[in-house]
């Protein structure tokens, strides 16, 4: 074995608001030999009607952002803390 271990997060995950109906669909991207870029998400929010109402981007460990599709605003919703100069 060669290199460092990770745990790879990949495949689709559903967040639902069981109060409204509305939900999210997260794509994890898959981790491989030769990814270029590891650790992507992409996915959508949709409405109780199931109308996409929201793009989603962006890495599961540096940040989130959110792309109104009516309006195209995007909006950062988190971004990861940098790490302290002593952790590894």
């Amino acid at each position: 074995i060669m290199g460092k271990m990770w745990l790879d997060h990949y495949g689709t995950l559903r967040v639902v608001n069981h109060k409204t109906n509305e939900f999210a669909e997260l794509e994890f991207k898959p981790t491989g030999w030769r990814t270029t870029d590891p650790k992507r998400l992409g996915g959508t929010v949709y409405d109780a009607q199931c109308n996409p109402k929201y793009a989603l981007e962006g890495y599961w460990n540096k940040y989130l952002r959110s792309r109104n599709l009516e309006t195209g605003e995007l909006v950062e919703l988190w971004r990861r803390r940098p790490v302290p100069p002593w952790s590894d």
